[in-house]
């Protein structure tokens, strides 16, 4: 996952959930198969979208610390 693509035209560095979302599926449907279900009801698309909010935080908080220094 390249969590520090997230660039503004200011240069700041800021989230982006739902590209953190897209990798996450790819990554588990890479490693699962394509045929496992990935929508949000099923338990795959729990443990996704508890995975997207994980890595989210991650790069949130280092955001945070990087626009200090910017």
């Amino acid at each position: 996952m390249e969590s520090y693509k997230y660039l503004t035209p200011d240069g700041v560095i800021v989230p982006d959930t739902s590209a953190i979302l897209a990798d996450t599926k790819k990554e588990f449907t890479d490693t699962m198969g394509d045929d496992v279900p990935t929508n949000e009801e099923t338990p795959q698309g729990i443990i996704i979208a508890s995975d997207t909010a994980v890595r989210a935080e991650v790069v949130a908080n280092n955001a945070a610390l990087a626009n200090q220094i910017n």
